[in-house]
């Protein structure tokens, strides 16, 4: 009789072991998910850090006809006029030696082809470090606006992104 009154002291083995079974499927679930979600985000943010310079590009060519003076932006440095136009819509500038951005190193300024040019590029530099697995650090994304067209039609190269890859869609996808 006392045989029936004896309580249970602990987990058996395979109870444990069915445990870590299913946190390491959730695990391997997880973990790439959680890579992917951390490269979309820092592309948002260089999509984020062109898009009010794509607009005062805009602006300036729609009031002046030209493009922002050819410049390269790198971290505490400014080349040329381009920065001073840009005004408030230009990203604050780490000291020298910094990325503007955590997730952008330079930021280049150029005239497209013609006289007057019928297209202007912005291109940006990644960190060195790179956005995660898929966009490493010697990767570019460059905006192209045509103002042929009205509104101004822009659209979104890059180099060295993962051919295939779901940053290289999320980038060829941006406007």
């Amino acid at each position: 009789m006392n045989i029936l009154q004896k309580s249970q002291q602990g987990f058996t083995l395979i109870e444990l072991m069915i445990v870590v079974a299913i946190i390491g499927i959730l695990a391997a679930v997880a973990i790439p998910q959680y890579g992917e979600y951390t490269q979309k985000t820092k592309l948002a943010k260089v999509q984020a850090l062109a898009a009010p310079i794509k607009n005062s590009i805009a602006q300036v060519y729609s009031e002046k006809g030209i493009c922002l003076d050819s410049a390269v932006i790198t971290a505490g440095t400014a080349k040329g006029d381009a920065w001073l136009e840009l005004g408030s819509q230009a990203p604050s500038l780490g000291s020298a030696g910094t990325a503007l951005t955590g997730e952008v190193q330079t930021i280049e300024l150029a005239d497209g082809a013609g006289t007057p040019p019928t297209s202007c590029v912005l291109t940006v530099a990644v960190n060195s470090k790179g956005l995660g697995k898929d966009v490493p650090g010697t990767a570019e994304i460059t905006f192209t606006g045509d103002f042929t067209t009205n509104p101004v039609s822009w659209t979104t190269t890059q180099t060295n992104i993962k051919a295939g890859s779901n940053a290289e869609k999320m980038v060829t996808d941006w406007k």
